[in-house]
């Protein structure tokens, strides 16, 4: 997921402004950041807010440069991201909680980074960039095996959604992947006013994508 940021709101340009003030998740920056990312984790693209059982947050703002190494940026909208607790289960952390006050390169604000994604069927997330596939690894440990799980059957239900829907035996043309891709890349109405993607769309976006290049050099 590539995150555009808007203009910072102007209540967080009014509270930081404050003399002293120390930083706090004020709600309206929570609803800025949460509104730009479809209410998804930057990282893991988890729903959020979301309780984990192993944590007491529902919610963490990242600081993608983080406070003690980049002071100078601890208020800066552009560096902050909304993220899940990153305690999903396992004994193992993830996301912000991973990364802790580590220095990546990897961000899902950079258009670079997000285009060098892709996912194996089995949920595996990618970069063919060596060394931020290696940050994906280890410094966020967005490949728990919970998450692989959760995206593998994410993908796995929209491909039966289509296969149902057309028969078994019968062949998807552009239209049955163009209508999937419409829904899964933009944001929806979650029914209480809030506009939302899908969790876990990142696997489905790049596979309808990687389909229907297929289909159209078939011509079908």
């Amino acid at each position: 997921m590539n995150i555009r940021k808007s203009a910072e709101p102007k209540e967080w340009t009014k509270y930081k402004n404050i003399p002293g003030v120390q930083f706090s998740g004020i709600p309206a920056l929570q609803e800025s950041l949460y509104r730009e990312q479809g209410y998804l984790c930057a990282y893991c693209e988890r729903r959020i807010p979301v309780r984990d059982k192993m944590s007491t947050e529902d919610h963490r703002i990242e600081h993608w440069h983080c406070r003690d190494k980049y002071p100078d940026e601890v208020f800066s909208y552009g560096n902050l991201l909304m993220c899940c607790p990153g305690q999903i289960g396992g004994g193992e952390s993830h996301c912000d909680v991973r990364k802790g006050n580590d220095i990546i390169e990897w961000s899902p604000l950079k258009k670079e980074c997000t285009d060098s994604i892709r996912y194996s069927s089995d949920g595996t997330i990618l970069s063919s960039n060596a060394r931020w596939d290696k940050e994906l690894n280890e410094k966020l440990n967005l490949n728990h095996e919970i998450l692989k799980r959760n995206r593998e059957q994410t993908l796995r239900g929209v491909i039966e959604g289509i296969n149902s829907k057309r028969g078994k035996g019968v062949s998807w043309t552009q239209k049955d992947v163009k209508e999937q891709l419409e829904k899964w890349s933009n944001k929806h109405d979650d029914g209480n006013g809030h506009a939302v993607y899908y969790p876990f769309h990142g696997i489905v976006v790049c596979f309808l994508k990687k389909k229907l290049a297929t289909l159209s050099k078939k011509g079908v």
